[in-house]
């Protein structure tokens, strides 16, 4: 799962981070250190499978993980991405049958991992955070969902297009893009060939639509791209 490296002190600094713990108390953040312990995550490491039990929920400090279920084929399809700051795992708290979905480091980064049966415990005295933790689980949901009902009969370049410009998820600031570090992470997710994707923002930054920036990418023409959402042979 990963290999303890921070210090109680450190851990505090870095759960205060977390949108869903921010404007926890002192004493609270102390107790949730009591049961949490940090994770160094290497590029590709599994974290926890499909239908394991929930044993951790984790807050994700650095990198990005892949969120992907299995099928009865073994043919696994990406279903979304976590970027620092947010938790990941929470859902199998509430499912009754373990993890619904797999998750593995898209990149090096770090983790905290919280005892699942202690972290349940605390929301039990907190009835204000497990309804924020359910309202956290169904935006996930429904994010999703409109994600695969937006993307289906779309053309490989209208999904790479939508993609972009409606990733204010992964770490956006104005119009600069987080993309995952492996093209076939986000092939996956989108349900096209890595060549394909690759290929497509090939084309793209020779039109001068987006400005690769390391491992992002920064759109310059947010109106070309909009045009592929609307043309009806781009889908």
């Amino acid at each position: 799962m990963g290999i303890p490296s921070r210090q109680s002190s450190a851990l505090v600094n870095q759960i205060r981070k977390s949108s869903f713990l921010a404007e926890v108390g002192n004493e609270e953040i102390n107790r949730f250190v009591e049961f949490a312990k940090s994770c160094i995550l290497h590029p590709g490491a599994e974290i926890f499978q499909q239908n394991q039990p929930c044993s951790f929920v984790y807050l994700l400090t650095e990198g990005k993980v892949r969120l992907y279920r299995t099928s009865a084929l073994g043919q696994e399809r990406t279903i979304d991405f976590i970027s620092a700051g947010e938790l990941f795992g929470e859902a199998g708290m509430f499912s009754g049958t373990g993890y619904p979905f797999s998750s593995a480091a898209s990149e090096g980064g770090e983790a905290i991992a919280f005892d699942a049966f202690r972290f349940n415990r605390v929301l039990y005295s907190r009835p204000d955070l497990t309804l924020k933790m359910l309202s956290s689980v169904s935006r996930q949901l429904v994010r999703m969902f409109d994600r695969v009902d937006a993307l289906k009969g779309r053309c490989a370049t209208s999904k790479v297009a939508f993609y972009l410009l409606h990733a204010d998820r992964q770490s956006r600031e104005g119009w600069l893009v987080d993309l995952p570090f492996r093209r076939s992470d986000l092939a996956n997710l989108l349900g096209i060939q890595a060549e394909t994707l690759c290929r497509i923002l090939a084309k793209f930054r020779k039109q001068g639509w987006v400005k690769a920036e390391g491992p992002r990418l920064r759109i310059s023409d947010a109106a070309a791209l909009h045009t592929l959402l609307n043309d009806k042979e781009a889908r």
